[in-house]
């Protein structure tokens, strides 16, 4: 059976593409066997060549090439049985045996453009094999079929370089295997409720509007913007003598979206010294660092910079939802291996920092993402994900000391608030480990610690400075000495290499010392995550039911999933996705045992 590089090349991208002009076949194995179609010769011929593959390459071939195929000629290879070649992405495989090319680009000597990019232009660099040069995609050419041509021979390269790295096949099928369920989501898309989100945005503004006239009153009109002009002749309705300096200004009215007039209104004001400076030596004006102030304008200017925040990602940034929806729906872009531990990143927007319900206008802004008509939502979240990965890390160093803290463990029946009593869950017991005031704080801490947080900001969160941060940080590893015990071994893991293993077996190359455990147990987590969702796929598939039909993906964030699903099927699919999560577990013999649970409503705010 044959082994094929593919390409292809439409009118435009999808969804528009409506036609259809070639595609070239470039022979694996004997590279100058060439195989073109065309719209003239037609393209069934195509149907029955890739009906006797073996293996189909293309670079973006999931994301790209594939639903082209089936949307304009009704080709489908990911639809078995009519079709059984494996398929191999170039795009999915270049991101996860090099998640971080920014890196090293400067020293391949790219063009900045292309640095950290895995497009097959900035590979063509890389390799020394450029592709071509052709911009009219509105009518077929020979120079588009050359064009095509050539982009199989830069693809053709690539493949061999990544065949070179003799990477996990175990990482390399798990990543298609995701990539193919994210391409199917992101052409699904999120229903979004637009007359609602409208609805929103009128109610932000009033907001806005409202908060500009409290902070003006607070910081009225001042003189400012003196210069001095020199008039170079006699003007005498303006009472300029020619050679005589004047002094010039205006009076300039508080606007609470400039950062410069906040910093500006506070020293002058309040003598505030701000800690922190941009670049550019002014003040760093947000949330974080005007938190810790105790001015009188500082609620008002905290809820401004929210309301804000929240408008643009409703109505005016860039990525805002309103701007992005196309007939009710919003199609998300995933990277499903765009951070360097192989957790998926997002864009078009980012459906990852969609509000959670616990913050202002949280419940309002999830309220607008819902199911499509006659579907329900299903939400499933793994339970403490990065605490059981953590926990089975520290396994062998502890005999599942933590394992059981963190599965048995109890919160607190009457919440302390002040460390009168305590819960014997893993944050209650970090609470008493460091000293922390609530078990909020001590939750808060531990997530900061295991993302590299250093001792100013752990002292912080507890109210206090790097010094308070310090100690709090040697009092949790003294509490957990299997914690050091781990930390020790990653260290002699990277002294004799650059990298770790994950999972899967990928290597996780370690930007600095200090994210070295973070990078191993987010990786830990988003692998888990990925192997679970191609269980759950797999068993919903046992069961007959049929992706876009019974059920979809909607949203894949970090440690949830958010499905749209036919309601008498709801309660079925929420369980198996339960399940899957503690396969996944089970599949690559994780020491923690993992959990989940699955909500079911009629929107995200509902379902998480």
């Amino acid at each position: 059976m044959s082994q094929w590089i593919m390409d292809c090349e439409s009118d435009g991208l999808l969804p528009e593409a409506s036609q259809l002009f070639c595609v070239v076949l470039r022979n694996i194995e004997i590279p100058d066997h060439i195989v073109t179609f065309t719209q003239e010769t037609g393209f069934e011929d195509l149907k029955q060549t890739l009906q006797t593959s073996e293996l189909l390459v293309g670079h973006n071939i999931i994301g790209f090439d594939l639903p082209m195929l089936e949307k304009l000629i009704g080709l489908s290879l990911n639809g078995l049985p009519e079709f059984v070649c494996e398929i191999r992405d170039t795009l999915v495989m270049s991101r996860l045996m090099f998640p971080d090319t920014a890196a090293l680009d400067n020293l391949h000597k790219l063009p900045r453009k292309l640095w950290g990019r895995h497009s097959l232009e900035a590979w063509g660099h890389r390799l020394k094999v450029h592709k071509g040069n052709h911009m009219d995609f509105s009518v077929f050419s020979e120079g588009m079929l050359d064009y095509c041509i050539q982009d199989t021979f830069v693809t053709h390269r690539l493949w061999q370089f990544l065949e070179k790295q003799k990477w996990d096949e175990r990482s390399i099928t798990l990543e298609h295997e995701v990539a193919k369920i994210i391409q199917a989501q992101e052409t699904r898309g999120f229903c979004f409720d637009v007359d609602k989100a409208v609805s929103l945005y009128t109610k932000l503004l009033d907001k806005k509007q409202a908060l500009t006239a409290s902070l003006q009153e607070l910081f009225p009109p001042w003189w400012g913007n003196e210069h001095v002009f020199v008039p170079k002749r006699d003007n005498t309705r303006l009472g300029y003598v020619a050679g005589v300096p004047v002094t010039k200004g205006e009076w300039i009215t508080f606007n609470p979206s400039s950062r410069d007039h906040i910093a500006d209104r506070l020293q002058t004001v309040y003598g505030w010294k701000p800690k922190e400076l941009t670049p550019t030596n002014k003040p760093i004006v947000d949330c974080q660092s005007l938190g810790s102030l105790d001015y009188p304008p500082i609620p008002l200017l905290l809820e401004y910079l929210m309301i804000e925040k929240r408008l643009g990602q409703l109505a005016e940034g860039n990525q805002a939802w309103l701007k992005l929806e196309r007939k009710g729906r919003i199609h998300g872009k995933v990277n499903t291996n765009g951070a360097v531990t192989g957790r998926m990143t997002h864009s078009n927007p980012n459906i990852a920092q969609v509000p959670a319900n616990d913050v202002p206008y949280g419940k309002e802004c999830r309220d607008l993402f819902i199911p499509t008509q006659s579907f329900v939502l299903v939400g499933c979240d793994a339970a403490a994900l990065e605490l059981r990965c953590l926990a089975g890390y520290m396994a062998p160093y502890d005999n599942g000391a933590y394992i059981k803290t963190v599965i048995e463990g109890e919160k607190p029946t009457s919440g302390p608030t002040s460390g009168q009593a305590f819960g014997t869950d893993i944050h209650s017991v970090n609470q008493q480990a460091i000293g922390a005031e609530s078990r909020d704080i001590a939750k808060t801490w531990f997530y900061a610690y295991i993302y590299g947080a250093g001792s100013t900001k752990l002292g912080e969160i507890l109210g206090g400075n790097t010094s308070l941060g310090k100690q709090s940080k040697g009092r949790f590893e003294k509490n957990l000495p299997a914690l050091g015990k781990l930390v020790k071994a990653i260290e002699q893991t990277l002294a004799t290499r650059k990298y770790l293993k994950g999972l899967d077996g990928r290597k996780l190359y370690v930007r600095s010392k200090h994210a070295a455990l973070n990078t191993l147990l987010q990786s830990a987590g988003a692998v888990l995550m990925k192997q679970a969702l191609v269980l759950l796929k797999q068993s919903l598939d046992a069961e007959g039911y049929i992706l876009n039909k019974d059920y979809a993906f909607v949203a894949n964030v970090h440690d949830e999933w958010q499905m749209e699903v036919l309601p008498h099927l709801a309660d079925t699919v929420g369980q198996k996705a339960v399940e899957a999560i503690k396969a996944a577990g089970q599949h690559f013999n994780f020491a923690c045992p993992l959990d989940a649970s699955y909500k079911v409503g009629s929107s995200w705010a509902e379902t998480h």
